[in-house]
């Protein structure tokens, strides 16, 4: 009776380290996993071309970056995208990102035939993608006929954007992604400040309604 009794605790006890094992398995795996989300998302896969794609709503320290890869990789035109401003349009000469992205980068010392701002129409939802329509219906208009592109955003954004404009352009046009760094939080530990989980979180989320939806 002792035997049985002591063979049943001792096979309750080795499920349960079975289980805590797996637990703890699966765990890490997810811990693993969520921790490199970011780097994830903040997709960064150039392809030769000779047109760099900027989303106009990007930090100066951005654009500044993006102005260096531009003349160091020798791209011949930059495209700067991004819908009309929400705030201070009637105060300002520029009435949407595209035209202020471009103005910046006018200012760090581009050239204007270096530089066009295509703006994307006043919309509240699917920016991004409305930004690719309007590139794509830009280029068509004026006979640009390009085999890729690089599209330049920051972090985590990269991944979706690279995504909804690859959507856009299907198999006419490879599009290649840069990510430039964010300098609001450490990349690499994320989860350590409000800004980067933020960021981060949202990305994801918005990531994943992206691939399911399309847009």
């Amino acid at each position: 009776m002792k035997n049985i009794f002591f063979n049943h605790v001792m096979c309750y006890k080795l499920k349960l380290v079975y289980k805590l094992a797996i637990a703890a398995f699966f765990s890490f795996v997810v811990l693993f996993l969520l921790l490199q989300t970011n780097a994830f998302l903040s997709l960064n896969r150039p392809v030769k071309s000779d047109v760099l794609v900027v989303e106009g709503w990007l930090p100066d320290y951005a654009l500044e970056e993006a102005m260096v890869i531009f003349k160091r990789d020798k791209y011949k035109k930059i495209v700067t995208t991004g819908v009309p401003l929400s705030v201070g349009s009637y105060l300002k000469e520029y009435v949407d990102l595209a035209h202020l992205s471009q103005a910046t980068l006018l200012a760090l010392g581009m050239k204007e035939n270096e530089v066009v701002a295509v703006p994307a129409p006043d919309v509240h939802r699917d920016r991004t993608f409305h930004s690719a329509l309007a590139v794509k219906e830009w280029m068509l208009k004026n006979d640009m006929r390009i085999e890729k592109m690089n599209l330049v955003s920051l972090g985590p954004h990269s991944r979706r954007s690279t995504n909804l404009f690859q959507k856009v352009f299907e198999s006419e046009v490879e599009i290649g992604s840069i990510a430039i760094e964010s300098r609001d939080y450490d990349p690499d530990r994320w989860y350590a400040s409000s800004e980067g989980v933020r960021s981060t979180i949202n990305e994801a989320i918005a990531y994943a309604y992206a691939v399911l939806l399309g847009k």
